[in-house]
């Protein structure tokens, strides 16, 4: 009976990776056809030593970010590969791009092509839920307009209420001509700004006059950020599930 219950499994498992493997080849074919039918060319693509998973490179940027070096890293990639390059992750084909023209396209010009939302909502809805940055379609539009009035010219030349941080900024800064690290007060200077900037009403850590914990604020915006990336690395794997840092920090 155990030797049947195993071979049940052990069939089972197999079936399932079956399964697996031809939807993917299934999918990387209906892509190939559309890319040609459109006289799309093929992007350089990553040397995986694996070419299913992908998990050299996402090893190798989960490496670069705990080693605090992530953005140099990823720039090494676009300078080898180009300004547009192709990858594998966790079975999905990825394309990576920096190039202005297709940034364009897709932020702008052919917007309505690109969907956002299956990448970014299930990764960033714990903390941001649905909006602008997650959505696509007529909620995006409707989210779109709610926004518009806060990301007008005006705004971003309104130099006065900037000042007013940057005095602050300058205002904590040693008087005595000691090294300081100045990153932690750049993190609580863009936070000020924004939060002004986007809210209305500034946050104030530089200063401390809010009732508000700026530190915890500060860790909890930045645990919850970093769980929107995580999620974002490991793309439509089961394992994301465990990554539900920013939601309870949200909460």
């Amino acid at each position: 009976m155990a030797s049947q219950a195993l071979n049940a499994v052990a069939g089972i498992i197999t079936a399932v990776i079956i399964y697996l493997f031809i939807d993917l080849v299934r999918i990387r074919q209906s892509r190939r056809r559309y890319a040609k039918e459109r006289k799309c060319q093929s992007a350089i693509h990553f040397p995986h030593r694996e070419p299913f998973i992908g998990l050299d490179l996402f090893w190798q940027l989960v490496k670069s970010t705990k080693e605090k070096h992530r953005m140099e890293s990823t720039k090494q990639l676009y300078d080898h590969y180009g300004l547009t390059w192709q990858s594998t992750s966790f079975g999905r084909e990825v394309i990576n791009t920096i190039d202005p023209e297709n940034i364009q396209s897709v932020m702008a010009q052919d917007f309505e092509s690109w969907g956002l939302a299956p990448l970014r909502y299930p990764a960033a809805g714990p903390f941001m839920g649905r909006g602008v940055f997650t959505s696509d379609g007529p909620f995006w539009q409707h989210a779109r307009a709610q926004v518009k009035p806060v990301l007008t010219r005006a705004q971003f030349t309104d130099y006065e209420r900037l000042e007013a941080h940057l005095q602050n900024f300058f205002e904590v800064l040693p008087k005595n001509g000691e090294d300081v690290d100045v990153l932690p007060l750049l993190e609580r200077l863009f936070t000020d700004t924004m939060t002004e900037f986007l809210l209305g009403d500034s946050v104030d850590t530089l200063m401390g006059t809010s009732s508000l914990d700026h530190q915890a604020f500060l860790d909890s915006f930045t645990a919850a950020a970093q769980g929107v990336g995580k999620r974002i690395m490991l793309g439509n794997s089961k394992m994301r599930a465990i990554l539900y840092l920013s939601s309870s920090t949200v909460e």
